[in-house]
């Protein structure tokens, strides 16, 4: 009996022993399964990390890109008053340019060369080349007109000054009376402004400012209109002659029509019809020509005092 109840007390403690080694073990490999979790857990936190930094710097990075669009959107809300503040400077020196050489002061000139009734689809793109060829401003009084979008918006980005020259340039039916006039004149200016977002203030009359006596209307009371509405106009001192003159005359000769005469004068205004290929022909040689006679050009402003009032 004693011997049975020491047998039972050694396989109890061996039960123990084992159980307390496998415990043991047990806990062991739990030690390590939580060890390796935290390591990895630790390392993912690591990279989480450097992920956030990384996150952080290309944030930083496009806050700074942001900052900067923002201000290069700023400066393009300001570009029109920037635009209009150097049309300002530039049109007071022109201003300033033409009186000098009116009273003979300058050793230059002043030309303005002005261009009538387009814009033509087929011809006034090769009027601007040359223009822009010789980095020259113009005048184009335009007439309203569809279809030739581009030809206006190019006008405006080469900085030439579009004048009014109504809407129809229907001789009989705009010298009707003072009011159909102001009308087709003031359409026309609305056509300009919501086409290029520019109000023009410089007109001509289509055939010229006598036309409004010779259709039997009153000078002064169109011309009192005009000014209500904030207009200057202009009429011109030389021609090609392309406006309805000899079909026959060839560039050459419309070339001297203008160069002949030229010299006698410090300040012109050149009257031409972006529709002539005769005047496209002698533009270049005009340029270089009144170029060498000592004229600068520039283009139209109401302030000039050329334009009258």
């Amino acid at each position: 009996m004693e011997k049975t109840k020491s047998k039972v007390r050694r396989n109890s403690q061996i039960r123990s022993t084992i159980l307390i080694a496998l415990l043991a073990i047990g806990l062991s490999c739990l030690s390590i399964y939580f060890y390796n979790a935290y390591t990895k857990a630790n390392e993912k936190l690591i990279q989480n990390k450097q992920v956030l930094n990384v996150l952080n710097e290309t944030l930083d990075k496009t806050n700074v890109n942001l900052d900067n669009c923002n201000k290069e959107l700023n400066d393009l809300k300001d570009i029109d008053k920037k635009i209009d503040e150097i049309k300002e400077i530039y049109f007071k020196n022109a201003v300033k340019a033409e009186e000098l050489a009116r009273s003979g002061e300058a050793d230059f000139k002043v030309c303005y060369l002005t261009f009538d009734d387009g814009p033509y689809s087929k011809t006034t793109p090769a009027f601007l080349d040359v223009l822009e060829k010789y980095d020259v401003q113009a005048t184009f009084f335009c007439l309203a007109k569809e279809g030739v979008d581009d030809i206006y918006k190019r006008e405006k980005m080469n900085c030439h000054t579009i004048g009014n020259h109504t809407a129809s340039h229907n001789i009989k039916y705009i010298y009707s009376s003072v009011d159909v006039f102001i009308n087709d004149l003031l359409e026309n200016r609305k056509f300009i402004e919501d086409l290029l977002g520019i109000t023009t203030d410089v007109m001509r009359f289509p055939g010229g400012s006598p036309q409004v006596s010779y259709s039997g209307l009153s000078t002064n009371q169109m011309i009192e209109k005009l000014r209500e509405n904030h207009y200057g106009y202009v009429d011109w001192t030389l021609t090609t002659g392309d406006g309805g003159g000899p079909t026959y005359l060839t560039p050459d000769e419309f070339l001297h029509n203008v160069i002949d005469s030229s010299p006698n004068f410090n300040v012109i205004s050149v009257l031409m019809h972006d529709y002539s290929t005769n005047t496209l022909a002698c533009l270049s040689q005009m340029i270089e020509e009144l170029t060498n006679q000592g004229y600068i050009f520039l283009p139209l402003s109401y302030d000039a005092p050329i334009v009258r009032k």
